[in-house]
């Protein structure tokens, strides 16, 4: 077995295209220089709701504000899945897709936090077209080792998923999550250049060590 990581890109407005991304960003109006907000009005900047903390509230940035006329809440739905918090997620029924298109190679992309049934990567390229895709079920059956786990044990769906073997393009890359009939979640969406750092020896075990310091914020979420 290998070793291997991905180095994730940086979504930003120019590579997150509204033509193949589902998720609307509705949570609440955009902020305007212009109007006058009350004790609890919410609005969107820079994909972020903010509560207004106070009535006459006008012409105060909300990003530059530091918590005298707004209060700094989530992320947008849509933006969840890149806010770096894994506790945060984007949530939507039936299914949801992004995407995302740059001048970078993208060969690898990881979900993390993911409730759905199934995941469809599809990798274009302006000059070869549809060079990759691929529809995969989150099925998790590494519990299953006889017959009778095998026609009786409950379904069990993977939490986290990554595909590692996209070609080598830079691109288009769209990624829709479904689960017709229910929500599907995301904690974080990563996609990049993915990276073999080596091959484990025999008998390599999984774990996680932490030395850093966790911290969590006022909404629960956890960072170091």
């Amino acid at each position: 077995m290998s070793a291997r990581i991905i180095v994730p890109l940086t979504i930003t407005d120019a590579n997150l295209l509204e033509a193949g991304t589902t998720i609307p960003e509705d949570d609440a109006p955009a902020w305007d220089a212009g109007t006058t907000y009350d004790t609890g009005d919410e609005v969107i900047k820079d994909h972020v709701i903010y509560r207004s903390l106070g009535d006459a509230n006008l012409d105060n940035d909300p990003v530059t504000d530091e918590g005298t006329n707004w209060f700094k809440g989530l992320a947008t739905n849509r933006w969840k899945a890149f806010d770096g918090y894994l506790q945060d997620a984007a949530s939507q029924a039936d299914s949801m897709a992004w995407q995302i298109e740059t001048a970078d190679i993208i060969n690898g992309v990881a979900l993390l936090a993911v409730e759905a049934a199934t995941v469809r990567v599809v990798l274009e390229n302006d000059t070869d077209g549809t060079v990759y895709d691929e529809t995969y079920e989150l099925a998790d059956e590494s519990h299953i080792t006889d017959y009778d786990l095998w026609f009786f044990s409950p379904q069990i769906r993977a939490n986290d998923f990554a595909v590692t073997d996209l070609p080598p393009y830079p691109g288009k890359v769209t990624v829709t999550l479904t689960d017709t009939g229910n929500t599907v979640k995301l904690g974080q969406l990563s996609l990049g250049p993915e990276i073999e750092l080596g091959i484990t020896l025999n008998g390599f075990g999984q774990d996680l060590e932490i030395f850093s310091e966790k911290t969590t914020d006022q909404f629960g979420r956890v960072s170091a």
